[in-house]
Order: structure tokens, then C-alpha cells, then sequence
């Protein structure tokens, strides 16, 4: 997914621009501020993003544990499934 980013420096010039990851520095901040036990909204805050931004971050970075992986309840081939019913 791409963000367009627009900006203005006041002359009337708008440029744009596709912004695909934070600077390092905003990461480490991100990642200092988890590990101090900040929340998230606490830690968008202090770097001027929302707490889904720090989030995706947490979690692209190994922040956040994911959660655990669970096999299905169905089953894997068809080989393994039960026959289905068909009636006459």
C-alpha cells in the first residue's frame, strides 16, 4: 500500500511524495518507548503519528508477539475428509 504524502511550504508549490517507511531514528523511538512500557497512544504522540503507525511498526519489527498458530479444524486434504453424504 502507498501513502501519498502532500505538503506545502507556504510559496504555493504542493509537492508529493510516496513515503514507504520511517526514518530509523522515528523507529528507535517507537522501540525505546515499547520497551520503556509506553502505550501506543502514548508513543504516536510523542512522535506526531496515529497509534495504528506505531503498531504496524511494533509488529513488522518484532515488537508485538504474533499470536499463536493453530493447526485447523478442517481437514487438510480431501483425502483425509469424510466421505460426503449423496442420496439416491
Amino acid at each position: 500500500m502507498q501513502h501519498l504524502i502532500i505538503s506545502g511550504n507556504g510559496d504555493g508549490v504542493v509537492t508529493r511524495s510516496n513515503q514507504r517507511s520511517l526514518p530509523a531514528a522515528v523507529k528507535d523511538e517507537i522501540s525505546s518507548g515499547w520497551k520503556a512500557g509506553e502505550s501506543l497512544s502514548e508513543i504516536g504522540r510523542g512522535i506526531g503519528k496515529i497509534p495504528a503507525v506505531v503498531y504496524n511498526v511494533l509488529l513488522s519489527h518484532g515488537g508485538i508477539t504474533p499470536r499463536v498458530r493453530r493447526r485447523s479444524r478442517r481437514p487438510s486434504s480431501p483425502a483425509s475428509a469424510p466421505a460426503p453424504f449423496l442420496t439416491p
